[in-house]
């Protein structure tokens, strides 16, 4: 919990520092005396009320847009300056933050529309060890009820229905810390609905038990599982299943807890079935191409959901969003059906995933 409250901290800091800077700009505009007492102390005080109106998340992407492009105009201005071309009108603006703000503003209402398209995405995959083929249905992180409704939600669920998959994968954050008992209830029995003949397979996410651990007493992590279980979806937590004597669909727990080897849970298992593994991280995907698995799929990523963290996320050398191959494995991370504590998406798209799996 410290850790979190200096991560706010860290974010809470540089947006009051520089609506200091930028507060003196503006009202130097209109010659006012900011350096007495009751200059400082109004300056300060806007600082500080912005920073505060900071602590809201949504109000927070739309500060650090705005601080983006304000540094992005001022290095503009900067040149105009240089090459003396700067007019008293657009000195005007550049105090105002006129352009700043616009952008700001248009970026995140493309962020809002863009989070309620929902797109269908799809992938072959073909393998040898399989009999027939497969149509599987994944969605994930959707963390309801962030960025839809009840009705939204049943809409989609009709619409995944239609593509009539054998078998249906949760792939974890499908509720978190925001999520009230019977928003929690009502998204497991609308996802259950989702047409199947294998059956529905549920793991873990990093967000789903979040109102246990963060000391909410919303509902239990045994009343969590008991909603799930009871509308027939199936808890896979390093755990295995057959599905035909085709498929050997292998789920993890969540990463942030104490789980079994992927080598552990395979012990005893015929690995000649096509190895298909669901991991809320995508992790371990070296080891999984060594080993032998053919296909994985994960989420939690969101495609960074808000640029630039889908770089960030590369350029550590992770993998956000799309597809990969290593070696024999195929490697799956979805986008998310919907996105977390915000309802503004600037990188990528929301998306469920169709995986036609097919023999050859």
């Amino acid at each position: 919990m410290l850790v979190f409250y200096f991560f706010i901290f860290c974010l809470v800091l540089p947006v009051g520092v520089f609506f200091y800077f930028f507060w003196k700009r503006f009202f130097s505009l209109f010659s006012l005396t900011i350096d007495s007492p009751k200059g400082k102390f109004i300056v300060w005080f806007l600082s500080f009320f912005f920073a505060f109106l900071a602590l809201d998340s949504t109000r927070m992407i739309l500060f650090l847009h705005f601080i983006f492009f304000s540094f992005l105009f001022d290095m503009f201005f900067f040149l105009l300056k240089q090459l003396k071309k700067m007019s008293f009108k657009l000195e005007m603006i550049q105090k105002i933050g006129v352009f700043p703000f616009l952008f700001s503003f248009v970026v995140i209402l493309f962020g809002f529309f863009n989070m309620q398209k929902v797109v269908m995405t799809e992938y072959d995959i073909y393998s040898h060890k399989l009999e027939r083929d497969y149509r599987v249905l994944f969605l994930s992180d959707l963390h309801f009820p962030t960025t839809m409704d009840q009705n939204k939600l049943d809409q989609i669920v009709r619409q995944m229905s239609s593509y009539q998959p054998d078998f249906v994968i949760l792939g974890g954050d499908i509720v978190d810390e925001e999520t009230d008992y019977q928003e929690m209830e009502q998204v497991f029995q609308s996802l259950s609905q989702i047409s199947n003949r294998y059956g529905i397979y549920y793991v873990y996410g990093n967000h789903d038990k979040a109102n246990s651990i963060m000391g909410r007493d919303v509902y239990t992590v045994d009343q969590l599982n008991e909603t799930i279980w009871r509308n027939q979806i199936k808890i896979l937590a390093d755990d295995v299943i057959h599905i035909e004597n085709d498929i050997l669909l292998i789920g993890r727990k969540n990463a942030n807890e104490s789980r079994l080897s992927t080598k552990e849970i395979l012990n005893n298992e015929d690995l000649e079935q096509f190895l298909f593994l669901i991991d809320h991280y995508p992790k371990d995907v070296v080891l999984h191409s060594e080993m032998g698995i053919d296909l994985q799929i994960s989420g939690h990523t969101h495609a960074g959901q808000v640029f630039p963290a889908g770089f960030l996320i590369r350029w550590m050398g992770n993998i956000d969003y799309g597809y990969q191959t290593k070696n024999a494995l195929s490697v799956i991370v979805s986008s998310g059906l919907g996105g977390w504590d915000f309802p503004i998406r600037t990188s990528a798209h929301s998306e469920f995933v169709i995986l036609n799996l097919k023999a050859t």
